[in-house]
């Protein structure tokens, strides 16, 4: 019962911090600097890829549940998804980044959806992407204990991260950051946790 308490609070945590205190941050500091170089130019806006860019709350739901009857597991990948997110706000914080959206003009369902995306969530903390380091250290978490699910949750994080440049939610550089950071924190969570 303890343990079922404490992985409660920890996806509350993640729930607060992803979606409460972003959303603050984003409010307090809207304004950024644009990171777009020269290959964001050459990436199409294909606003079907909007479904896919939303795979990543069914994807996360998944760890968790995967993961319930782990205790030990269920609580590093825990504490890791809330470093990611704590640094992430610390860097929209003091290095605001904004990216610049394309003017859609299509009705069709993608493109409405991808409208409604956009109307929810604003244009900056981009980064890094969290869409790209959450779902990077949950593929990588799930691959270190089970290798035939872990490959098909980094198939799904790579066309997850394309559709993140490709519906113009986040620029190239942005993605880089997702990596690092989801790549440093994953590597080191023994030292940072003793994990």
């Amino acid at each position: 019962m303890q343990e079922r308490f404490k992985k409660i609070i920890l996806l509350l945590i993640i729930i607060a911090l992803n979606f409460g205190v972003y959303r603050l941050v984003q409010m307090m500091n809207p304004v950024g600097i644009n990171l777009e170089i020269g290959l964001d130019t050459y990436i199409p806006f294909i606003s079907e890829f909007v479904v896919i860019y939303l795979f990543h709350i069914p994807m996360i739901i998944f760890a968790f549940a995967f993961y319930w009857n782990d205790y030990r597991t269920y609580r590093s990948m825990s504490l890791m998804l809330i470093t990611v997110v704590l640094i992430s706000l610390m860097i929209y914080s003091t290095f605001q980044t904004e990216v610049t959206r394309p003017i859609i003009t299509s009705t069709d369902f993608f493109t409405r959806l991808t409208t409604t995306i956009y109307q929810y969530d604003m244009p900056n903390n981009a980064f890094p992407s969290l869409h790209v380091s959450l779902t990077s250290i949950i593929s990588m978490c799930v691959y270190e204990k089970d290798k035939k699910v872990g490959i098909i949750l980094l198939i799904i994080t790579f066309f997850i991260i394309m559709s993140t440049m490709f519906i113009k939610q986040h620029v190239f550089l942005d993605v880089i950051g997702g990596l690092i950071l989801a790549f440093v924190i994953f590597k080191n969570n023994n030292k940072i946790f003793g994990y």
